[in-house]
C-alpha cells in the first residue's frame, strides 16, 4: 500500500521540480535578455542580478523540496545535510539579494537620477513650442 503512495508522490514531486526548473529557466533568460537590453548601466546590473539571483533561488528551492522527499521516503543522514546545506543557501541568496538590490538603490538615488514622474513631466514641458 505505502509504494503506491509513494509512487503519486514521487509524480507529484517530480511535476513541481519541473515546475521550479522550468520557471528558473525563465528568470535565467529574463536576466540575460535584461543584461542585453536595457539602456542604462543600472537597469542592467538590477534586472540581471536580480533575475539570476530568483533563477538560483528556484534551484535551490527544488533542491530542498527533492531533499525532503527523499528523507521521507528513504531516510538518511545524507539527505538531511543536504537539506541544511541547501537551505543555508538559499538564505544566503536570500540575503545577497536584499543587499545588492539596496546597495543598487542606494547608489541610484544619491547620483540624482530622476523619478519616472519627474522624467515625464520634464519631457512634457520640453515637448512645448516656445511662447512668442
Amino acid at each position: 500500500m505505502r509504494r503506491g503512495c509513494e509512487a503519486v508522490s514521487a509524480w507529484l514531486i517530480d511535476d513541481i521540480l519541473f515546475l521550479l526548473l522550468v520557471a528558473c529557466i525563465g528568470f535565467g533568460g529574463i536576466g540575460v535578455i535584461g543584461l542585453l537590453l536595457f539602456p542604462d548601466k543600472w537597469s542592467r546590473m538590477f534586472t540581471g542580478v536580480r533575475a539570476t539571483l530568483i533563477s538560483t533561488g528556484l534551484v535551490t528551492f527544488a533542491a530542498i523540496i527533492y531533499g525532503l522527499f527523499a528523507w521521507l521516503s528513504r531516510g538518511g543522514v545524507q539527505y538531511e545535510y543536504f537539506i541544511l546545506l541547501s537551505v543555508l543557501l538559499f538564505a544566503l541568496i536570500v540575503i545577497a539579494n536584499i543587499i545588492f538590490s539596496s546597495t543598487v538603490l542606494r547608489k541610484k538615488e544619491g547620483r540624482g537620477h530622476l523619478s519616472q514622474h519627474d522624467a515625464s513631466s520634464s519631457l512634457q514641458h520640453t515637448d512645448r513650442k516656445p511662447e512668442e
